[in-house]
């Protein structure tokens, strides 16, 4: 399907359209939350591999390998770690506020499509679009 910006039509129902603003902008707010937390948990994940990682092989060199990268390497594993723990729960409950958002437009036979830099709340009835925001990544 061929969308072009010509061609959009966009159905205006201005007691509501305060709502849909609202709430879609609530959506875009969530979304690069949770984004931002993911972001973070796989930086400390990756972090923390790396760091066990070279803390093992830095074992096997003990001859080579100086006493401050080994404990570097440990305070880095550590701090990791914790800023891993804090942000598991963070990146559940912006997952689950965002599954709430979504779950409202779905109750209302309302799609939410990422389209040209817009999102687009779309009736799932009758293809229409109900409302449009532009966003940036």
């Amino acid at each position: 399907m061929n969308l072009n910006k010509l061609s959009i039509e966009i159905y205006h129902d201005f007691k509501s359209e305060g709502v849909w603003k609202k709430r879609l902008s609530q959506f875009v707010d969530s979304e690069f939350s949770m984004k931002k937390f993911q972001l973070i948990y796989a930086i400390s994940l990756a972090t923390i591999v790396l760091s066990l990682g070279l803390m093992i092989f830095s074992l096997l060199l003990n001859q080579i390998v100086a006493d401050w990268f080994f404990v570097s390497l440990s305070a880095i594993a550590v701090i990791s770690t914790v800023v891993f723990l804090i942000n598991m729960p963070l990146v559940k409950l912006s997952e689950n506020h965002r599954n709430e958002l979504s779950k409202l437009f779905f109750e209302e036979y309302l799609n939410i499509e990422f389209y040209d830099g817009y999102i687009q709340l779309r009736d799932r009835r009758s293809s229409r679009v109900v409302h449009q925001l532009k966003y940036h990544e």
